[in-house]
């Protein structure tokens, strides 16, 4: 494969990447704006922390490999 198909490739990725790292974002915004909030705002930590690790294994998984 030559170095601008490669490039073309590892940016339509990294687009993936990205754009699952921003759904995943938009779910937890979505959760923590849920009715289960509404009259009880206080968030689990660990809820977070679950919520969150997607999107981290994601962007650390991309780090790995870009």
């Amino acid at each position: 494969m030559n170095y601008i198909k490669q490039l073309e490739l590892d940016k339509k990725e990294l687009h993936e990447t990205l754009n699952k790292i921003n759904e995943n974002i938009v779910e937890l915004h979505r959760y923590l704006n849920s009715e289960k909030f509404y009259n009880d705002p206080y968030v689990n930590k660990s809820d977070v922390i679950y919520r969150l690790a997607d999107a981290l294994s994601l962007s650390n998984e991309r780090r790995k490999n870009g």
